[in-house]
C-alpha cells in the first residue's frame, strides 16, 4: 500500500528546493493547511475565520511569500479558549473517512495543549499541539481571538492549498471564511500604533507592502476598519506613528534585509525607507477621516 505521508513529504521536499525555502517551513505550513481542511469539513466552519500571514497565498494565487508558524483564527460569535481546546482536539481526531480524503497527516490529540490565555479587547490565546508527516513531527501553534470587527464583511471561498492541482491526487482546498485585507490592514496598522517605535514585527511591514501592492483600497472603507478596531480594542487612533517615522527606518534597515532573506523579495529587495514612507502615505488619509469621525461609522 502507498505510503501517503511519506509520497507527500518527498512534494514538499521538492518544492521546499523550488522556492527556496526550508524544509521545515513547508511541512509547517502543509500541517497549518490541513488543519484548515478539516475545519472547513467540520460543523465549526461558520464559527471561525482566518486571518494573519495565512491569508497570504489567498491574496498570491497560491504563493505564501513570507514564512509564517502560526494559524491566526477570529471567532465570529462569543467564545473562550476552552471551547476552542475542545474544537481543536475534535479536529485533530478527524479520519481520513470524514475528510473524504486522505492527506497523510496525523494531529496527535494527546499534545493539544492551551499554552497562553488572553483577556481584555478581543479574548482569546493559543492552543499548540503536534502533528507527523509520515516520521517528521511537526509544531502547530494556532492563535485564537473572539468578536474582533470585521470591515466591510467577511470573505469566503477556497483557501489556495498546497497540491490543489496535483496530477496524481489533488488535494480538495479548504473553503472557509477570511479576514477582507481592509480588516488585515487595520490590525496591522493596531499594532504599529500599540508597538511604536519599539515595533520588532517586520513582517506587518513586509504585509502592509503587498497589501497596499494588490489593493487599490477605499478610503472611507478603511477609516471604518480603523475605528471599529480600536473602539474594539479600548484604544484612541493615533494622532502620530513613531513605527512609521524616518527614524525608525532608518534603525531597522538591517532587520528588514534580514527578515526579506526568506521572502520573494529577497532577490530585489525595496529600500526599507522607501516602503515605510509609502505605507504612512498610504496611511494618512484614510487615519485622518477615521479620527475626524467622517468614515459613516462613529463607535458606541
Amino acid at each position: 500500500m502507498k505510503n501517503i505521508g511519506a509520497s507527500i513529504k518527498d512534494k514538499l521536499k521538492q518544492q521546499a528546493r523550488q522556492q527556496r525555502v526550508t524544509m521545515d517551513f513547508m511541512m509547517i505550513r502543509y500541517a497549518n493547511e490541513r488543519l484548515l481542511g478539516r475545519l472547513a469539513a467540520s460543523r465549526w466552519a461558520d464559527d471561525y475565520c482566518l486571518k494573519g500571514g495565512m491569508l497570504l497565498p489567498a491574496w498570491n494565487d497560491g504563493d505564501m511569500f513570507r514564512p509564517t508558524a502560526d494559524i491566526d483564527i477570529n471567532g465570529l460569535n462569543d467564545g473562550d479558549l476552552a471551547g476552542f481546546k475542545e474544537m481543536v482536539l475534535a479536529l485533530s481526531q478527524m479520519t481520513p473517512d470524514d475528510l473524504g480524503y486522505d492527506d497523510g497527516i496525523d494531529f496527535l490529540t494527546e499534545t493539544v495543549a492551551d499554552t497562553y490565555q488572553r483577556e481584555g479587547g478581543a479574548d482569546g490565546g493559543k492552543i499548540e499541539m503536534k502533528a507527523k508527516l509520515h516520521t517528521s513531527p511537526i509544531p502547530v501553534r494556532i492563535d485564537v481571538s473572539f468578536g474582533n470587527p470585521v470591515t466591510p464583511s467577511v470573505d469566503h471561498g477556497d483557501y489556495p492549498c498546497l497540491f490543489r492541482a496535483d496530477k496524481k491526487t489533488p488535494l480538495p482546498m479548504p473553503k472557509i471564511h477570511m479576514y477582507p485585507p481592509e480588516t488585515a490592514v487595520s490590525e496591522k496598522l493596531h499594532a504599529l500604533a500599540s508597538f511604536g517605535s519599539f515595533n520588532t514585527r517586520i513582517r506587518d511591514y513586509y504585509d502592509l507592502h503587498i497589501l497596499f501592492e494588490k489593493f487599490d483600497f477605499s478610503d472611507d472603507m478603511l477609516a471604518e476598519a480603523f475605528q471599529k478596531t480600536f473602539a474594539k480594542q479600548e484604544r484612541d487612533l493615533p494622532d502620530d506613528l513613531p513605527a512609521l517615522s524616518e527614524e525608525y527606518a532608518e534603525e531597522n534597515r538591517g532587520k528588514w534585509a534580514k527578515f526579506n532573506e526568506s521572502t520573494n523579495l529577497r532577490d530585489a529587495v525595496p529600500d526599507f525607507h522607501d516602503v515605510v514612507t509609502t505605507i504612512r502615505d498610504r496611511l494618512t488619509t484614510p487615519l485622518d477621516l477615521a479620527r475626524e469621525g467622517s468614515a459613516g461609522y462613529s463607535p458606541a
